[in-house]
């Protein structure tokens, strides 16, 4: 519809008196009547709205019109514009259904896909902070401890030496002074206690304590009860073994029935 124009009116101009407009179509050569709502809002003819959407989106190919944006929406937004690529892919994919659903049936399935991270070497994952570092990083000691005796290693502290006096508290039962037993930079590597060697050369019933620190800082980290009779040598066990960092400095003190001094060794393992 083209060459609409307003219709002379006692009042033009001012739409709020109005109560109808006339515009002139010439395609057809006929006056039509827009209404006018109380707001003097004009009311579009059904039939012009219908002309919007009807309209030919070829026609318009003016860059940045709404015209040209809609009808360029087909060939760029959902398909592209490469022919070539798209034939291209769609030989790849092929057309044989049966073929492809064939192909489709013989995919992985849920379990082996399941298998494929813990069968993933650990060695290809060195990013910090990884589930894959974490795992790979596991100190391998530990599977050492349990599978191969051959490379785990026995001692005494102090060996081929006499062991170190360890005096109780004069008051029953109360623990004596920390003496150091075994000193800072003597075991270069990670051990296990796992005995305390005592003798007293008397009967006395006594508590063991290990403990780590410096002279004067120590605190206890375990305890152990020996009851001796006569002049027996005891050997009470630790289960389980306690682990220690490498160069720890170790001190013991003693809780007895008695004052009696006692003679003290500590028997640990490390991993070759």
């Amino acid at each position: 519809m083209t060459n609409l124009s307003a219709k002379e009116t006692e009042d033009s101009g001012d739409y709020a008196n109005l109560t109808c407009l006339y515009g002139y179509d010439a395609d057809v050569g006929v006056w039509r009547k827009v209404t006018v709502d109380a707001n003097g809002k004009i009311k579009i003819d059904p039939e012009i709205t219908d002309a919007i959407w009807d309209e030919t989106l070829e026609d318009h190919t003016t860059a940045g019109s709404a015209g040209k944006k809609l009808a360029d929406i087909p060939t760029t937004a959902m398909r592209g514009t490469d022919n070539a690529l798209l034939a291209a892919n769609y030989a790849e994919r092929g057309t044989d259904n049966a073929y492809l659903a064939t192909d489709g049936a013989s995919l992985p399935s849920k379990a082996d896909i399941g298998d494929l991270p813990w069968d993933e070497a650990t060695s290809n994952h060195v990013n910090s902070g990884s589930f894959g570092k974490k795992i790979s990083d596991i100190n391998t000691q530990t599977t050492n401890l349990y599978h191969y005796n051959d490379d785990i290693r026995h001692s005494t502290y102090p060996l081929k030496a006499n062991g170190v006096t360890v005096s109780p508290n004069a008051t029953t039962w109360s623990w004596g002074a920390w003496t150091e037993v075994i000193p800072t930079n003597q075991i270069s590597r990670i051990f296990y206690i796992t005995s305390v060697i005592s003798s007293c050369g008397c009967t006395q019933e006594r508590s063991i304590q290990l403990g780590k620190g410096t002279a004067g800082n120590e605190y206890g980290f375990s305890e152990v009860d020996i009851i001796e009779r006569g002049y027996e040598q005891s050997a009470t066990r630790i289960n389980p073994a306690v682990r220690v960092t490498q160069n720890t400095r170790i001190s013991v003190r003693v809780a007895a029935n008695n004052a009696t001094d006692i003679i003290c060794k500590l028997s640990y393992f490390y991993i070759k």
